[in-house]
């Protein structure tokens, strides 16, 4: 999914860049509308590994995803991954590669 061709990223981003750090926030197009999200800290992501390994991927990535969400706030994220529960899975990895994960890291042993 792509973002409507009249939306301005940059100037979505504009102000959470400023207050989180350029390289911090990452804009995300959804089926519910443009989505932003922040950069976990160290003890969030702690968090959600700690939840993916009791209570499996699709619960860590709401935990992680409400953590993080800047735009809309959390307040309305919930009721939307509720209805939408794919967002999940579309923003997730967004997140993630924020949060310093490699999807394309090959390791070798």
């Amino acid at each position: 999914m792509n973002f409507a061709a009249d939306f301005d990223v940059d100037a979505f981003l504009a102000p959470l860049q400023e207050k989180y750090g350029k390289g911090e926030v990452v804009a995300v197009p959804t089926v519910a509308g443009p989505m932003a999200f922040r950069c976990p800290t160290g003890p969030e992501y702690a968090r959600f590994k700690d939840a993916r390994r009791k209570e499996g991927d699709h619960a860590a990535g709401k935990l992680l995803l409400l953590i993080t969400v800047v735009s809309p706030d959390r307040v309305a994220m919930g009721p939307i991954l509720e209805k939408k529960p794919g967002i999940i899975d579309t923003c997730l990895d967004e997140v993630l590669i924020l949060a310093g994960v490699d999807p394309q890291a090959e390791a070798k042993k």
